[in-house]
């Protein structure tokens, strides 16, 4: 797969289910979940943050009621202030 492709298929994740992306572009949920696994990063590194004025958070539980969840953290720094 091209990197442009799998950029559509993580477009296509916006709003919207393993299963209906790999509908959208007939692939396996384990295909849509591969490019997900390659394009998101699972740790971040906040040592390069001097300030932060603005951040915010969520997560998204896999399945209700259960343990399996993704955090999801976005910032807007501005040096030297």
């Amino acid at each position: 797969m091209t990197t442009a492709y799998e950029q559509d298929v993580m477009r296509a994740l916006i709003d919207s289910t393993l299963q209906d992306a790999s509908w959208k572009y007939d692939l396996g949920t384990a295909s849509v979940q591969g490019i997900l696994d390659r394009l998101i990063e699972t740790r971040m590194d906040w040592t390069p943050m001097t300030v932060m004025n603005v951040m915010g958070s969520d997560e998204i539980a896999s399945k209700k009621r259960h343990r399996d969840f993704a955090a999801m953290v976005s910032a807007s720094c501005i040096d030297g202030e």
